[in-house]
């Protein structure tokens, strides 16, 4: 957004009279919550064409990078490389700028939750003009290529997440537990979660084969070489 402080009700970008206070945004945050995503991706396209054409993510503030930063630059360099621009030379830019603290879905849900969380702004510009409604057999072009990207996102982290459950003596899974993975002592990022059967997600940088994580405060190391991906049990 242009103007991030637009606090009247007829201002475009109004976001009522407190955090969170509308109700679509309850919804939305509520159901981010109820299903404790691993990834998420929101498809924008830019009014006034200053972000087009560009992957941002959690965050680049100036007090420093969140704490997974390293983990989404990969993982949005990966969907760039499949992604030309329609409207220039080149593929899609991975935004390294700083950026606000002010009101952003993707900060919320990395924060609260620990989802890795991409913004991905499609269009372009066009005759100095912003490009938000493309002919429809341009847009039908603009689908596949973003599924195609897609297709190669989920291949990669088929093979770079390690899908984990964390288990009682007695093999029960425990549920809601507390997951840290290279997560600084910062009051504004949470822990990941377990779900109800115990399983946990955490993706694996492609220059790490050997890393440690914390259940629930206690200590684990994890090493791809040794271990499977997938269903692989860790005694709490």
């Amino acid at each position: 957004m242009n103007n991030e402080y637009q606090n009247k009700p007829p201002d475009r970008y109004y976001g009522g009279p407190s955090p969170a206070s509308e109700s679509e945004t309850k919804c939305i945050m509520k159901f981010i919550t109820r299903e404790n995503f691993y990834l998420a991706i929101n498809y924008h396209s830019s009014i006034m064409g200053e972000y087009n054409e560009r992957i941002l993510f959690p965050w680049n503030w100036s007090s420093g990078h969140s704490p997974h930063w390293n983990d989404m630059k990969e993982i949005a360099s990966l969907i760039a490389e499949y992604l030309p621009k329609d409207y220039s030379k080149g593929y899609y830019s991975i935004n390294e700028y700083n950026t606000s603290k002010v009101g952003f879905l993707r900060d919320w849900a990395y924060s609260e939750i620990g989802t890795y969380f991409f913004d991905i702004e499609v269009g372009g510009i066009y005759k100095r003009k912003s490009i938000v409604f493309p002919p429809n057999a341009v847009l039908l072009k603009i689908v596949e290529k973003h599924k195609n990207a897609l297709f190669a996102l989920f291949s990669h982290l088929n093979q770079n997440t390690l899908t984990g459950i964390l288990v009682k003596n007695d093999n029960q899974p425990i549920s809601n537990a507390k997951i840290c993975y290279k997560l600084k002592n910062t009051s504004i990022t949470k822990p990941k979660k377990t779900n109800d059967k115990g399983y946990f997600f955490l993706y694996l940088n492609t220059d790490r084969d050997k890393f440690t994580f914390f259940g629930n405060n206690k200590k684990f190391t994890y090493h791809r070489t040794l271990f499977p991906l997938k269903g692989e049990k860790f005694v709490y």
